[in-house]
C-alpha cells in the first residue's frame, strides 16, 4: 500500500504537468511547441552571440589553489605586489616638445560654435567670464584672447571686420581646446606622478626661475620687470612652466615606453631626409649688373655698355661702385648689386645660375646674355655644401628623437582624447561669446594701430 501511495503521487503529479503543458481543456493532450520553451529574439539578432562557450586562458589557467595546503592562499593573485614602474629621472627632448604641443582641436569637432551673430554694442567688456570649466577648473574670457592678442594685433591690420571676426572665431575655437587639452592632461599628470617626479619638476621649475634671473644681470628685479614689458608676470610664468613639466614627465612615463626605433627606421628616415635635414648645399653670393636692351636702344648697345662695364671691373674698378651707377635695375643699383645667398639650382635663369657656381670667389663671370637684358656678376662668397654621414652619432641623435615625436604623437593624441571623453567639460561645446565680443571691441584699436 505504501507503494502504491508513492505511484498515485506521482501519477497526480504527472497529470498535472500533462494538463499544464499541453493545455488542459483544449480538446486532449497536444504536442508541446519548440517556443512555449524559448522565445526568439528580434529579427537580426546574431544568436550565437548570446551562447555561452567555454574558452580557457588568462582567468582559468592562472588561477590555482592548492587543495593540500592549509593557509590561506591568493587564487586570483589580488594581493601579489604589483612591480612598479621606476620613477623618471630625466625628460628627453621628444617629451619636452610635445608637452608644449597641446591639441588645437577636439578629435570631433562641434558641429556648430556657440557664437552670437553679432557683439554686442556695450563699451565693456566681462572680463570674468567662463568660457568653459573643466573638472570644476573655470577657463576665463581674458586668459583665451590674451593668449592671442599679438596674433590678432596683426591680423586686425590685414582684414576687415567681417573677415576678422570669421578669422577670430576659429582661432578663439582652437585656443579654447587648447587649454582644455592641457588642463586634462596636467590633471592627470598631478593625480599620477609620485612624489620624486614631482620634486623633480619643482627643481627644473627652480633651475629655469635662475635662468631667467641670470639672463637679467643676476637681478630678480629686472627679470621680473622684463616679463611685466611683456604683459606678463614671471611668476606666472615659473608656473606655467611648472605644469609644462609636469607633463613633460607624465608624457615620459606613460607614452615613452611605448616607443621603439630600430635601425631600420633611422635608416629609412635619413635617407628620405637627406636632402633637408643633412645635407648643406652649395650656396653663392655676388653682386650683379644688369644692363636691359630695352632701355640701351638695342642689343649692340646693350652689349657694348656691359662689356665696357666689364672691362673697367677686370682692371680693377670697384664692381659695387660700378654696380650703383650703372645697373638698369634700381633695386640692384640701391644695393650696389649685392644680392642675397642662394642655393645650387635656386635661380630662375638658368645661364646666370651655372655662370655664378661656376666661378671662383673673388672673380667676375663672362657675360651672360638672357635676351632682353645681359648680366655681369662677381662672386663675392663661395660656401661649399657638405652632407652629415649618418654614422655621426649627432645625426642619429637627431634622427632617433624626430622618429620617437613622430611615433608618440598619435599615442598622446590618444590620450588627450580618451581624457577629453571621461573629463567633466561643461559647457561642451564651449561657449566662447564672451571671447568673440571682447576681441571685436579691441578690433578698431588694433587696426588703427601703425
Amino acid at each position: 500500500m505504501k507503494n502504491a501511495h508513492h505511484i498515485s503521487k506521482f501519477a497526480a503529479a504527472s497529470f498535472m504537468i500533462t494538463a499544464i503543458g499541453c493545455g488542459a481543456g483544449g480538446g486532449g493532450p497536444k504536442e508541446l511547441a519548440p517556443d512555449q520553451f524559448y522565445r526568439s529574439e528580434p529579427p537580426g539578432t546574431i544568436e550565437s552571440r548570446h551562447v555561452l562557450a567555454d574558452r580557457p586562458g588568462v582567468m582559468y589557467n592562472d588561477l590555482h589553489v592548492d587543495a593540500m595546503d592549509k593557509s590561506p592562499q591568493d587564487p586570483f593573485h589580488l594581493k601579489e605586489e604589483k612591480p612598479q614602474q621606476p620613477s623618471v629621472t630625466a625628460i628627453s627632448s621628444p617629451s619636452s616638445e610635445l608637452a608644449q604641443m597641446s591639441s588645437t582641436q577636439p578629435v570631433n569637432p562641434p558641429a556648430t560654435q556657440r557664437l552670437t551673430e553679432k557683439p554686442s554694442s556695450g563699451g565693456y567688456m566681462t572680463v570674468g567670464a567662463v568660457v568653459v570649466e573643466i573638472n570644476g577648473k573655470p577657463i576665463y574670457a581674458d586668459k583665451v584672447l590674451k593668449s592671442l592678442d599679438a596674433e590678432f594685433a596683426a591680423e586686425a591690420k590685414q582684414r576687415d571686420e567681417q573677415s576678422f571676426r570669421v578669422f577670430a572665431a576659429g582661432e578663439i575655437q582652437k585656443q579654447v581646446y587648447h587649454f582644455i587639452s592641457d588642463e586634462l592632461i596636467y590633471a592627470q599628470a598631478e593625480n599620477t606622478l609620485d612624489k620624486q617626479e614631482k620634486d623633480l619638476a619643482w627643481q627644473l621649475t627652480g633651475v629655469w626661475r635662475d635662468q631667467q634671473k641670470t639672463q637679467s644681470n643676476g637681478s630678480i628685479q629686472e627679470a621680473r620687470a622684463k616679463f611685466a614689458a611683456d604683459g606678463t608676470d614671471l611668476d606666472d610664468a615659473a608656473q606655467e612652466k611648472y605644469r609644462q613639466t609636469v607633463t613633460a614627465i607624465y608624457i615620459e612615463k606613460k607614452i615613452r615606453p611605448k616607443i621603439q626605433v630600430t635601425v631600420q627606421n633611422m635608416r629609412e628616415y635619413y635617407e628620405k631626409h637627406l636632402a633637408t635635414e643633412f645635407s648643406d648645399p652649395d650656396t653663392v653670393q655676388y653682386r650683379l649688373i644688369k644692363i636691359d636692351v630695352a632701355k640701351s636702344g638695342s642689343r649692340p648697345d646693350a652689349l657694348k655698355r656691359i662689356k665696357d662695364i666689364s672691362d673697367r671691373a677686370a682692371k680693377g674698378e670697384d664692381f659695387q661702385s660700378l654696380a650703383s651707377q650703372f645697373n638698369d635695375d634700381e633695386r640692384l643699383a640701391r644695393a650696389g648689386g649685392l644680392e642675397a645667398p642662394i642655393q645650387r639650382g635656386a635661380l630662375r635663369n638658368e645661364k646666370l645660375n651655372d655662370a655664378v657656381f661656376s666661378t671662383q670667389q673673388g672673380h667676375l663671370t663672362n657675360i651672360i646674355d638672357a635676351g632682353d637684358a645681359f648680366y655681369l656678376a662677381k662672386i663675392e662668397s663661395v660656401k661649399n655644401g657638405r652632407t652629415q654621414p649618418f654614422d655621426d652619432p649627432t645625426v642619429q641623435h637627431a634622427i632617433k628623437d624626430a622618429i620617437t615625436k613622430e611615433q608618440m604623437q598619435p599615442l598622446l593624441d590618444v590620450e588627450r582624447e580618451k581624457l577629453r571623453q571621461n573629463g567633466v567639460i561643461v559647457p561642451d561645446p564651449p561657449l566662447i561669446d564672451p571671447v568673440m565680443e571682447m576681441a571685436m571691441q579691441k578690433y578698431p584699436q588694433w587696426a588703427a594701430a601703425k
